[in-house]
């Protein structure tokens, strides 16, 4: 008796609206790499990532009389819960950009982003921002593992990327969605494509850009850190609806941004009073209700120009206002490191972070 591989696969696509599954990924036979969004996109994913639990919800009912033996209730819906993690950046749409839009995400990346409520926001030359100005977008989503197949429709996602320095950085994406389709005879793809000609980008043929020189800066410094955390909760609830086909929809209810690392102390920290101090700035900062002159910021991977040398491989983040929650001493070898929490604000809608393809 031979046990089964464990082949997964995983293609996305955008939908028209919040009720409307996207039949083309729903149907998909093969994953592809194109500019379409609305077309099967191959998602490039580590696949010991991937986590995907169902759970059974079910009616209670009345146990057998004169004891207190259950009776099997009846099915009311199947909850999914699905997550699976990338690296922070394949190539850009351009293998040689010389032009404003050479610099945007791959189409995976970007429906993933879409997903998290990023929009394309400035096409320039060399770079192309992401803000949280577009809202969320809807998603569609196929698993493959072997010959079954599970279909996510009306999905939105909250990502939270991990920084190492001197690693690959990763993000791992979780999946929120209302409804879900199980086929039980859809035969695993004949095709998975993740690099595509002109604006599709690549995933797999551009090397995935690594945390080092990253002039990261908080609160208007250059200090480096040594692990990081940045993450986005879409922060939602699950609500009763009649005409929803599983009976419940989420339905977002807030949004949160937060970074934590641990931050090596500066010899040019300062404190309150401009005193050279570099133990107590941090502890300013907390106990400050100033966020304007507290930003965050650093740099993923090396910048490309646009003379078409290369495919674009490089992120940059900026946290305009951070506020700072929590401060911990973390034990360094004998150096200053302080383990620093907090959440980006903004007195301006949707403006709290950016993220910029370079």
């Amino acid at each position: 008796m031979a046990k089964v591989n464990d082949d997964l696969a995983i293609v996305v696509g955008i939908q028209t609206d919040r009720d409307t599954t996207n039949d083309a990924v729903k149907d998909a036979t093969a994953g592809v790499a194109t500019d379409d969004q609305s077309a099967a996109q191959s998602v490039l994913f580590d696949e010991d990532s991937l986590s995907l639990s169902f759970e059974r919800s079910e009616s209670t009912e009345p146990v057998v009389s004169g004891s207190f033996t259950k009776r099997a209730g009846y099915l009311q819906r199947i909850q999914p819960a699905f997550s699976f993690t990338t690296n922070a950046m394949g190539g850009a749409r351009d293998a040689t950009p010389t032009e404003a839009g050479d610099w945007n995400l791959s189409t995976a990346q970007t429906l993933l982003y879409a997903g998290a409520g990023f929009s394309t926001e400035t096409e320039a030359d060399p770079t192309t921002a992401y803000t949280l100005a577009g809202g969320l977008k809807y998603l569609t989503f196929k698993v493959w593992r072997g010959d079954h197949s599970w279909t996510f429709p009306g999905c939105f996602l909250d990502p939270t990327w991990n920084f190492t320095p001197g690693e690959k950085a990763t993000i791992t994406w979780t999946v929120l969605c209302d409804d879900i389709v199980f086929n039980s005879n859809d035969t695993f793809p004949t095709s998975l494509a993740y690099d595509g000609s002109g604006s599709a980008g690549g995933q797999q043929t551009a090397a995935p850009p690594v945390l080092k020189g990253a002039e990261a800066e908080i609160a208007g410094l250059t200090r480096g850190f040594q692990s990081g955390t940045l993450s986005l909760s879409n922060q939602s609830e699950s609500y009763p609806d009649s005409n929803a086909a599983n009976g419940v929809v989420f339905e977002q209810t807030g949004r949160e941004i937060r970074f934590q690392g641990d931050w090596y102390a500066d010899s040019t920290q300062t404190d309150a009073t401009g005193d050279p101090d570099a133990t107590t700035a941090d502890f300013y900062n907390l106990e400050s209700d100033v966020t304007s002159s507290t930003s965050l910021s650093f740099t993923l991977g090396t910048a490309v120009a646009d003379d078409g040398s290369g495919r674009p491989t490089a992120l940059s983040f900026s946290i305009p206002n951070y506020r700072y929650t929590a401060q911990s001493r973390v034990d360094s070898a004998g150096k200053v490191v302080w383990g620093l929490d907090g959440y980006a604000t903004s007195t301006t809608a949707n403006t709290e972070m950016t993220i910029t393809a370079k």
